[in-house]
């Protein structure tokens, strides 16, 4: 069973600081529950700190096994991210994705068929 988490609304690296240690915490429980927590992304997080995004870090931030990604296509595509290199990038720690079906932003059905359901 997974967890979704909802919006946050990461703007700095103290806000990633302040989330990790919060979800390192539900993620230790949620382990005992044998959930697994989502972090459900949404354009802003891809603001850039240093070389990496907002989002990124937050992953660094957070142990392994206590966060995973459900990464949102199209917002990455919004965001000016490229969705399919990004879903390569993160597909260890995402157990499923999400694609909006608006159209706008990348091949809905290229990106509907790269994502990974366990």
């Amino acid at each position: 069973m997974n967890y979704r988490m909802p919006y946050y609304d990461l703007k700095t690296m103290e806000d990633v600081k302040v989330l990790a240690e919060k979800l390192n915490t539900i993620g230790e429980v949620a382990k005992s529950y044998k959930m697994k927590v989502l972090y459900h992304n949404h354009a802003h997080e891809f603001v850039k700190d240093g070389d990496a995004y907002l989002l990124d870090r937050l992953f660094d931030e957070v142990e392994a096994g206590n966060l995973y990604q459900e990464p949102d296509l199209y917002w990455v595509a919004y965001a000016g991210v490229d969705p399919l290199a990004y879903l390569e990038k993160v597909k260890d720690r995402s157990p499923n994705c999400s694609s909006k079906t608006d159209g706008k932003y990348g091949d809905q059905e290229k990106c509907n068929s790269r994502c990974r359901i366990y």
